[in-house]
């Protein structure tokens, strides 16, 4: 049975249309220009306003809101379709304790140069999603860049676009919209879109050539660290010329946690000006391995990178099924998500953002460059949209339960602490978080340890194994 979508959903629909008879997806050339001068202010290195105050507000789900580009573009869902499938969307990210909401522009709403060109009715729909995610309480983190951030190189020969002075003038069109101003805002927008992340994934466009490819790209000159410095720059001038109250973040580099991902890194910020353009280094951070040592070798590359500003994790995972992998399994997925936090609390990071809200259907998407990314998620997908439905894995439980148990500590109250056979964090008033450790002895004598996978509460027995948090008995 269709169902009908809230009268708030109503706004997306006029924004869903033009499926079919589109103009082509005609190349938008470009070529390598001049760099780009600019003088973009450094993000204060203290607490600036933006910055999370509470635990939760780490708590992010990235394309956690979205339908799939190849449904969208086929033309077979309806605008009320796509409608209820976001709504249904946010309400499950708001259901597992999600704060913010990351929109990758490969994907629905699709905010990109190239994008707004091709398709006549883009603005509308982007509308539409911030209107909707905003309703939902949810916080948007807005990927934005002349390009789709996917597979780039399907869309264009050059990265940089050879009409700078165009694109710079749509990024600040864009972000002006989103400003919340009350001048020349988007209907129903709520409050300002604080955050923007200029395109995303350059080092993996560098190092791999794109799926299906429509040109010859040779990835080794396409989207070079200078190329990309120069497109980050440009477009941070731009959005805070229309706001000047934005947080710009990078894109996400893919191999954060290799030398290759470093290197990268470096290259860009090497550039004059590129890493003040900056209020915060956006990472992406996967694994699959029996063990996170690749994600502790990302936080250790973007914090060495960063300089002191705060690092965003806006793509991260691992997988709950893998073909070969007999240790892979839901138990591990939900104990990685909790070290993944842990570690990011124990280090100050901003927001991190677990990759994503629900598998695709079962045999309805490859595992991509790193493998196993069809299962990286904290729902698993049955049925055939629109009346698709979401099983919750462990790890949307474990998910929801750690924002529950220590979303409300402000983050100031975090302490990260040496403890022996382990890892751990004291998150104030809520205890010890161990995520990661067999038999690990705190310095308590009493308190009651709860068991993060099940939830189930026990006395404090001299030791404790991770995943869990531990709350010493109440003194007095």
């Amino acid at each position: 049975m269709l169902r009908t979508p809230s009268w708030g959903l109503m706004l997306l629909l006029a924004g869903c249309g033009c499926r079919r008879g589109c103009a082509p997806e005609a190349a938008v050339e470009a070529a390598v220009t001049a760099p780009v001068s600019v003088a973009v202010p450094i993000a204060a290195l203290s607490r600036a306003p933006w910055r999370t105050e509470t635990v939760a507000e780490l708590f992010c789900i990235n394309e956690a809101v979205s339908v799939p580009q190849r449904l969208v573009r086929s033309g077979t869902l309806q605008p009320v379709d796509i409608a209820v499938m976001l709504e249904d969307d946010a309400r499950l990210a708001v259901s597992v304790g999600a704060r913010m909401v990351r929109a990758n522009s490969a994907n629905y709403p699709y905010v990109s140069w190239y994008e707004w060109q091709q398709r006549p009715r883009a603005q509308d729909r982007t509308d539409r999603y911030l209107a909707l995610v905003q309703q939902a309480g949810l916080e948007p983190l807005v990927m934005i860049g002349p390009w789709p951030g996917n597979q780039t190189g399907n869309y264009t020969q050059r990265y940089v676009p050879q009409d700078m002075a165009a694109y710079t003038a749509w990024v600040q069109q864009v972000v002006e919209r989103y400003d919340g101003d009350g001048v020349d805002d988007a209907p129903g927008l709520l409050r300002p879109v604080r955050f923007w992340e200029v395109d995303n994934e350059p080092d993996l466009h560098n190092r791999i050539p794109p799926k299906g490819a429509k040109r010859q790209v040779d990835p080794s000159t396409f989207e070079t660290p200078s190329e990309y410095a120069q497109v980050l720059l440009a477009t941070a001038t731009a959005v805070r010329a229309a706001f000047p109250d934005a947080v710009v973040l990078n894109a996400g580099t893919f191999d954060t946690g290799r030398d290759s991902g470093r290197a990268y890194l470096d290259e860009v910020f090497a550039v004059p000006g590129a890493l003040d353009a900056i209020d915060g280094l956006s990472i992406h951070a996967y694994f699959q391995e029996p063990t996170p040592e690749r994600y502790l070798a990302a936080l250790d590359n973007a914090q060495a990178v960063a300089a002191g500003r705060p690092v965003f994790i806006t793509e991260t995972g691992a997988p709950s099924e893998l073909d070969g992998r007999s240790y892979v399994d839901e138990n591990y997925h939900a104990r990685m998500l909790v070290f993944v936090y842990g570690e990011a609390l124990a280090r100050g990071v901003e927001r991190v953002c677990w990759h994503t809200l629900a598998d695709p259907p079962a045999g309805r998407s490859g595992p991509g460059p790193g493998g196993g990314f069809s299962s990286h998620s904290l729902h698993r997908t049955t049925g055939r949209p629109p009346q698709q439905q979401r099983e919750p894995k462990l790890a949307a439980a474990v998910y929801r339960r750690l924002v529950d148990l220590v979303g409300d500590v402000p983050v100031t109250s975090v302490e990260p602490v040496r403890i022996a056979g382990g890892r751990g964090v004291r998150v104030g008033g809520a205890g010890w978080l161990v995520y990661e450790g067999q038999d690990v002895v705190l310095p308590i004598d009493s308190g009651v340890v709860i068991d993060l996978l099940s939830g189930d509460e026990t006395p404090w027995a001299g030791s404790v194994s991770a995943p869990a948090l531990v709350r010493p008995a109440t003194e007095g």
